[in-house]
């Protein structure tokens, strides 16, 4: 019902803060504010709700984990800044819960509901796999109306973890909400993983959570200068800025579709040994993972399809984790992610074979992740004083994000089965309903490896060019790769 008062009462009326609440440091993340990160995870069996609760309410009474149950506010009340704390209350009640719960009983089988049978599930696991998911996302993600800005969440007095179960009689599905700047995926990954210990009646197995208020940042030190960040010099602004905004809006024009590509193990893997072997002619012990070749070769195929002028300038970004430079014992929950940039020409990634371009995204990941570039970049953004845009005024900007570590495809349900369940319960069905607002460049989302070892993708891109890639995938398909 908290979620019904909200949107009803009066918006300039502010929550009160519990007079013992706890307050914790939110690190500031502009883009993080603007969003919602919302995925349904489809179950191929009948879930109890009740133990799902349970071991939630229970991890969330222990030690630092308490702080997910607490109350996004803003720090300062000057519109300009955008700085954000949790008030964690001292005690979860029934008025202010550790999280909100929706459950939705629905007669029939799964398969017979409009929208839950439309959410991508495995088929050939020999060929690549294209799934249209537009009217799967629209209805689960609105079925409850949740804030999705920082400030919403500010002017509410709601947990930010919310999950929604929709139970028929042979399987679930569960939606997952939470505000960006609460979590990375990486984190959400490790809150499910302590979630499923609790379920499992396994809380020796919970790690301890390091909680918001040690900044992963902070704790990696600033001991190396801005001017040593390796793209110091590539920041998108004034006239650049407006001439690259313009850009945007003109290619959004004919608004964007998100689908979803399941590809075969077998073909990464013969496109990596193909690809190793192109490299091993001029290096002596080449490395690129799976992950990089996937996002090389499904980026040549956007690039194909987009037809963009070659001579601009591709700017692929690739979030990743920055929790390899800390100590391993304790779980990061918060937002600890980076991008890594490679900037190329056009037609140079088009003309060159896959090898060129995986090479490429491998050496900005080597080159950017190691601490000194990683302080170099904190020192740099609090220079600029905002989440810095890099590039080129006429750049083809595509995002990448690798939720692979969040291990969604391995969360195991199985102790909250209604019946008897064999071997784990683990989803058939993953799908990103997040909504991103306002005018949105290309992005990419790597779902994870199923239990056959095939990769997940979900793509957010411009509606006239799914045909063309569509065609491409069917090519590759008439292709023995085996």
């Amino acid at each position: 019902m908290e979620v019904v008062r909200y949107f009803t009462r009066n918006q300039k009326q502010l929550p009160a803060t519990g007079p013992n609440d706890s307050i914790v440091q939110l690190p500031d993340i502009p883009p993080c504010y603007e969003c919602n990160v919302e995925v349904a995870l489809r179950f191929d069996s009948s879930l109890d709700s009740e133990k799902l609760q349970q071991s939630l309410k229970q991890l969330l009474e222990i030690g630092n984990w308490r702080q997910l149950g607490g109350r996004v506010r803003r720090r300062d009340t000057n519109p300009s800044a955008c700085n954000y704390d949790l008030h964690v209350p001292a005690e979860f009640t029934t008025e202010r819960p550790a999280f909100n719960y929706q459950i939705w009983e629905l007669s029939g089988a799964i398969d017979e509901h409009p929208t839950a049978s439309k959410m991508p599930r495995p088929t050939d696991p020999k060929k690549v796999s294209f799934y249209n998911v537009g009217d799967a996302r629209s209805p689960l993600r609105t079925r409850t109306r949740y804030p999705r800005k920082a400030q919403e969440w500010a002017d509410s007095d709601l947990p930010p973890l919310s999950f929604e179960q929709l139970s028929f009689r042979d399987g679930t599905i569960i939606l997952l909400v939470f505000p960006h700047i609460l979590m990375d995926a990486t984190g959400y990954g490790l809150f499910l993983k302590a979630w499923t210990s609790v379920l499992q009646g396994r809380i020796d197995h919970v790690p301890q959570c390091c909680g918001f208020s040690e900044s992963t940042t902070d704790m990696l030190g600033h001991k190396t200068p801005a001017g040593a960040f390796t793209w110091h010099n590539h920041l998108l602004k004034g006239l650049d800025s407006l001439k690259f905004t313009a850009g945007l809006l003109w290619e959004n024009r004919w608004g964007k579709e998100d689908r979803v590509i399941r590809v075969p193990a077998k073909f990464i893997m013969h496109t990596r040994d193909k690809v190793l072997a192109d490299l091993s002619t001029s290096q002596p012990s080449p490395f690129v993972s799976q992950s990089d070749v996937l996002i090389a070769w499904f980026t040549r195929v956007v690039l194909a399809a987009l037809k963009p002028l070659q001579r601009r300038t591709l700017v692929l970004t690739n979030a990743f984790d920055t929790r390899h430079m800390l100590p391993p014992e304790r779980a990061y929950l918060q937002n600890s992610v980076c991008m890594a940039h490679t900037m190329l020409p056009v037609g140079e990634v088009l003309y060159n074979p896959v090898s060129f371009l995986a090479n490429e995204i491998r050496r900005s990941l080597v080159r950017e992740r190691t601490e000194e570039q990683i302080q170099a970049r904190c020192a740099w953004a609090k220079d600029v004083g905002i989440m810095p845009l890099l590039g080129t005024s006429d750049m083809l900007l595509c995002n990448v994000s690798n939720w692979s570590k969040g291990n969604l495809v391995d969360l195991d349900l199985c102790h909250a089965a209604v019946t008897e369940h064999r071997g784990p319960c683990v989803p058939s069905s993953i799908l990103n309903c997040s909504q991103m607002g306002g005018v949105t460049p290309n992005y990419g989302i790597i779902l994870g490896k199923d239990s056959q070892d095939c990769w997940w993708m979900q793509w957010h891109l411009p509606k006239f060019c799914w045909a063309g890639i569509e065609r491409e995938l069917d090519t590759i398909n008439q292709i023995r790769w085996e």
